[in-house]
């Protein structure tokens, strides 16, 4: 059984330098996009892991005061406890320390011109606190900044066990179970007859890649009753979601929930539609976000909006009403939404529409039946009241310009558009967008809040929004084929890379790279290699399985 590792990386304090792996050694670099600066964790017990770097599979090791990488031997020396340590403003862990259960009095350190030992923990020492940052993440649900500072990455279930389920009632169990997990489906499930399943904090749900499709679902993250607080950090990876045999249902619903990452994701309705508006048409979403309406027993949370959410790499298809999000209340600076790299594929409306909020949606393909093949309901991007939309570098395949954009229609809802192309016809020339709105945004992300990565609309050499959402989006069956635009070897399909608008950028270059002590490293040829470990739950037994070559 495998599944797609979550992959991520190790922010050295308030810099913009990661931890990578350098031959046996930990060295300090800036973003790389290489395998070496990713790590992925094999849960021990809690809070206490071993950390695996994803290019040779080597283990962090402490010996004394040294670290280095090296092979698994299982040891005490290969243990690690991360603990959160300082928290952002709206109290999510923003860096942790990460001490050795060879000697609890030690954590990770870097030094300038020295590299990488374990030393005694000091709130004063600047580098002993890391941030983890989700591979491939980006916008509003990674380590960002807002007006009230700067915000956490949202980590799901990184710190907790991985669980494989193989049936609904495993999935059931798993996904109200309290704590921190990783929930890996095993098996195709079927959840027609469920309703309002409840998901608690730091889940995240990952489709192996031979099994990864969940139908008729009707999953939300708060208690239908109000009986507790909604749920945060959560994330969907790698799953097919699909809308089989009820046209009426919402499929993901996220009820003042915040810290949400929908990540390579089939949102497939099979249901068939006329796309006139005329009552024929389910109106079920595939993903609805909001607050509880305040008429309803989980009302006592209408003023707790939603916020920090990133869509990204997901295809949705064939919905009516397709994705929409905003709030029951009238705050508007919440509700913050980055929906990048996504494709749109022959769907009516709210592809998505927002109310009373912020979203950034960039490099997006939107695909719909052709002029004259739409329904006369037919849009794309919705900004309704209270909403601030930026739309950037969006190719519209088979829309007028009137139905591509449809925000910034007043005063109450400042838009822009950067450079975003449509064509009336699905194989017409593409012309870009001349769009005005009433009121237009001058938000630009990349200066307040982070950095991200533009691709061109439309060029004629294949490398442009449609070909790399035709390419990279949705669920795949081995670990290769899920890419990010982040990682180096995409790096040619990049235009526009904005950086970090608030990280420290600070030279580590000239800084030694330890060297591994050969004594403390196996060099025996006729060993066997490990190439990775897993542990995982399985009903009532934990699990460790050893993956070796």
């Amino acid at each position: 059984m495998s599944y797609p590792l979550q992959y991520f990386r190790l922010a050295i304090g308030d810099t913009d330098n990661n931890i990578i792996a350098s031959n046996s050694s930990l060295a300090p670099s800036p973003h790389t996009g290489n395998l070496n600066e990713k790590w992925y964790l094999s849960y021990i017990n809690e809070n206490t892991f071993q950390i695996i770097n994803a290019s040779n599979n080597q283990l962090i090791t402490a010996s004394e005061n040294k670290v280095f990488l090296s092979d698994n031997s299982n040891s005490k020396e290969q243990k690690w406890k991360i603990e959160g340590v300082d928290k952002d403003y709206d109290g999510y862990y923003l860096y942790y320390k990460i001490t050795s259960n060879a000697d609890s009095s030690k954590a990770l350190t870097y030094t300038a011109n020295k590299g990488f030992s374990l030393t005694n923990y000091s709130e004063e020492q600047e580098y002993q606190k890391f941030k983890l940052n989700l591979d491939g993440l980006e916008g509003f649900a990674a380590n960002c900044k807002t007006s009230s500072g700067e915000k956490a990455c949202t980590i799901g279930g990184l710190l907790g066990p991985v669980v494989l389920v193989n049936s609904k009632e495993e999935l059931l169990k798993e996904l109200n179970n309290v704590g921190p997990e990783t929930i890996v489906l095993n098996a195709n499930v079927d959840l027609k007859y469920e309703k309002n399943t409840r998901i608690r904090d730091y889940k995240t749900i990952v489709g192996s890649f031979k099994y990864h499709t969940i139908y008729d679902c009707s999953l939300r993250s708060n208690d239908a009753l109000g009986k507790d607080e909604p749920s945060d950090n959560i994330i969907f990876r790698n799953l097919d979601v699909q809308a089989r045999d009820d046209g009426d249902r919402i499929l993901l619903n996220f009820f003042a929930s915040r810290q949400i990452w929908l990540d390579h994701i089939n949102f497939n309705s099979t249901i068939s539609y006329d796309r006139k508006g005329n009552g024929q048409d389910g109106v079920g979403k595939f993903v609805w976000i909001n607050t509880p309406y305040s008429n309803k027993p989980d009302g006592i949370y209408v003023n707790r909006s939603p916020d920090y959410i990133t869509v990204s790499y997901c295809k949705f298809t064939n919905k009516y009403w397709c994705f929409a999000y905003g709030t029951q209340n009238a705050e508007t600076t919440r509700d913050r939404t980055t929906l990048l790299y996504n494709w749109w594929h022959q769907n009516v409306r709210r592809c998505p529409q927002l109310g009373n909020g912020i979203c950034h949606v960039y490099n997006n393909y939107y695909q719909a039946y052709g002029q004259k093949d739409n329904g006369g309901a037919t849009t794309g991007i919705i900004g309704g009241d209270g909403s601030e939309m930026l739309s950037q570098n969006n190719m519209f395949n088979g829309y007028t310009k009137g139905q591509a954009l449809n925000m910034g229609g007043d005063e109450k809802h400042p838009a822009r558009d950067d450079n975003s192309y449509f064509s009336t016809e699905l194989n017409g020339t593409p012309t870009q967008i001349n769009y005005s709105a009433k009121k237009k945004t001058n938000w630009k992300p990349n200066e307040s809040n982070y950095g991200y990565t533009l691709l061109d609309t439309y060029n004629t050499n294949n490398t442009d929004t449609k070909a790399f959402c035709e390419k990279y989006i949705g669920c795949f069956d081995s670990q290769d084929k899920i890419k990010y635009i982040t990682d180096n070897d995409l790096s040619s399909w990049a235009k526009t890379v904005h950086k970090s608008p608030f990280l420290k950028h600070i030279d580590f270059s000239d800084s030694p790279k330890l060297k591994a002590n050969s004594n403390n490293r196996k060099n025996n040829s006729a060993s066997l290699s490990v190439v990775r470990t897993e542990v995982y739950k399985d009903k009532d037994y934990v699990h460790t399985i050893v993956f070796i070559k």
